[in-house]
């Protein structure tokens, strides 16, 4: 019987691959690609600290946040192009890489295959650490650097391309045909066997195969739910978006790790905060944009666990409570990779050699008014060497505080987490993700040794977490500016173009600029502003909560000439 079954199963998939094959439409149906990136106007020579095995680690490692499969989303169609979703993803921001056998671009990975599905896609660090920056016909790619990615978009337009294809009879029959095309693309005539036997050796893992992809896809739907509840807002709109370059990071980690616990902890995306840079990072005595932990690699796994890794995290689950995707080994090897990342010096062959006699009086200007904040000496340092960065309230800076009081907010509802009657956030979020990472450690094998290297207990000592705001009052620090002019946009919300704009008193600041874009000003040293604000991919409003682009106003004393040659100075710094 069994003979039979798959005689006829392997008849009927040959004679719908031959239907979908004559009636194909070959241009709506071939495997999409992301393009290739033109060399001419970038220069990939350029790099910081990675060499070429490296900067392949770094760009493609799974991190265990792959959702959909490659195959499905070359094979779905986009619902506002009508074109294959893989197709042309530098609309979210997201950079070609010719380098890429598989035609990724930088920050997406694949992970193992898995028949008859095959490969899932996910993101890793680079889509959102390696930047490019444009000027004049020329442009330079630079790693660690804040990118123009739009992780909610990208997000929210994967999963509704889905659903729209699922309830529209026509797009999933072009979906089903460009799938048959693929493989006739890479096997010929020979693709239905192929196809037949991946699914005969997945039948036996298919179940746990199953139910893993439904909890990668949950996992982005909680994601996707949180920012149209925020879109839905009343009076809110585009008002909560984060747009290009930035991303409520904190929030989002709320909504994953204790959304679950209870729906009352789900939170408004709306305190959005840029990118970092990551040079330098591993050296810092506190992390993250408030200095709310002192551990990379439980950083590490709210990012991506952020990203769309799953975690189990229902009470009832029993041993497999807080199990997650999350390759731990891999952790690490991005983590180490990107230690090697050094700050980007100012590509004079992009951007121009610096005015000689400016830099002379900016480094007066600096030395003045910037060192006594962003410079660090032996002083300044733990006794094992990490950096203790100046810390400053929110009104001592005058900044927006909305990403300080979102991290600092009490849990509404802990659930049966076990935190003794606390509703604090650092409580609830450090005792979740010990817990996962436990498991991601025990999962990949990791001895005590290897974790006390993975988390670096030598010169950190224990983990901690805590709400920076009511526990020091003092959330934001004055960070290194090695590299700053890779940094834009400016301040910790990315509400600042340039850095001329932020040596500006608040006032005369731009109210609303473009974003998205990759056109680099070399004078003022940040994102142009001229283009019309009606062509670009994304505005930033700074009326709004969350937006606001004041504080910092330390330029405001100084004269337009003076600012120009600190400006310069910088670009050298």
């Amino acid at each position: 019987m069994l003979y039979r079954a798959v005689i006829w199963g392997g008849a009927a998939l040959i004679a719908l691959y031959v239907v979908f094959a004559a009636f194909v439409d070959r241009d709506r149906a071939a495997a999409a690609t992301d393009g290739k990136a033109d060399s001419t106007v970038v220069d990939f020579s350029y790099g910081n600290g990675l060499d070429a095995a490296s900067r392949e680690n770094f760009y493609h490692l799974s991190q265990g946040s792959e959702t959909l499969p490659i195959r499905w989303l070359r094979a779905m169609e986009d619902n506002a192009t009508g074109r294959p979703f893989m197709e042309n993803l530098d609309r979210y921001g997201l950079l070609p890489d010719p380098n890429n056998k598989e035609g990724l671009p930088v920050g997406l990975t694949l992970s193992e295959d898995r028949p008859p599905v095959g490969k899932l896609v996910g993101i890793t660090c680079a889509a959102c650490h390696v930047g490019e920056f444009h000027n004049a016909g020329k442009g330079i790619r630079v790693d660690g650097a804040p990118n123009m990615f739009d992780f909610q978009a990208y997000s929210v337009d994967m999963l509704d391309s889905a659903n729209a294809m699922l309830q529209d009879p026509a797009k999933l029959a072009r979906f089903a045909q460009r799938l048959a095309q693929q493989d006739i693309d890479s096997y010929g005539w020979f693709a239905p066997a192929v196809r037949l036997w991946d699914w005969i050796k997945g039948a036996s893992q298919a179940p746990q195969d199953v139910n893993e992809l439904k909890a990668r896809i949950e996992a982005l739907a909680v994601t996707v739910d949180a920012i149209r509840a925020a879109r839905a807002t009343p009076n809110a709109g585009a008002d909560l978006k984060s747009g290009f370059g930035r991303l409520d990071a904190f929030g989002g980690t709320r909504n994953l790790l204790l959304g679950r616990v209870s729906k009352l902890n789900v939170a408004l995306l709306d305190a959005p905060v840029k990118y970092p840079p990551i040079w330098n990072f591993k050296d810092y005595e506190w992390i993250e944009w408030t200095q709310n932990t002192n551990s990379i690699v439980e950083r590490n796994v709210t990012e991506t666990l952020g990203a769309g890794a799953s975690v189990n995290l229902a009470p009832n689950s029993g041993s497999q409570r807080f199990e997650s995707s999350i390759p731990v080994r891999n952790l690490h090897k991005l983590e180490t990779t990107a230690y090697k990342i050094q700050p980007p010096k100012w590509p004079v062959a992009v951007f121009g050699q610096p005015d000689a006699a400016a830099v002379t009086r900016g480094q007066q200007v600096f030395h003045d008014h910037c060192a006594g904040c962003h410079e660090y000496g032996p002083d300044t340092r733990t006794p094992t060497g990490l950096i203790r960065l100046r810390e400053f309230s929110p009104s001592e800076l005058g900044v927006d505080a909305t990403t300080a009081e979102r991290v600092a907010a009490p849990v509404k509802d802990t659930g049966d987490l076990p935190l003794d009657g606390s509703h604090s956030f650092a409580k609830a979020v450090a005792y979740v993700i010990n817990a996962i990472r436990d498991k991601a450690y025990a999962k990949g094998g990791v001895t005590p040794a290897e974790q006390a290297e993975m988390e670096d207990r030598a010169r950190r000592g224990g983990i901690y977490w805590r709400d920076t705001l009511t526990d020091t009052g003092k959330p934001y620090a004055a960070r290194l500016l090695n590299g700053v002019w890779a940094m834009a946009p400016y301040l910790h919300n990315g509400s600042v173009p340039t850095i001329y704009d932020l040596m500006l008193p608040p006032a005369e600041r731009p109210q609303r600029f473009p974003i998205g874009h990759r056109d680099f000003d070399s004078k003022k040293v940040g994102y142009r502003t001229d283009i019309p604000l009606d062509q670009a991919k994304f505005v930033v409003d700074t009326t709004k909560p969350g937006n606001a682009n004041t504080g910092h106003a330390y330029g405001a004393t100084l004269t337009d000439q003076q600012r120009w040659d600190l400006i310069e100075y910088l670009k050298t710094y």
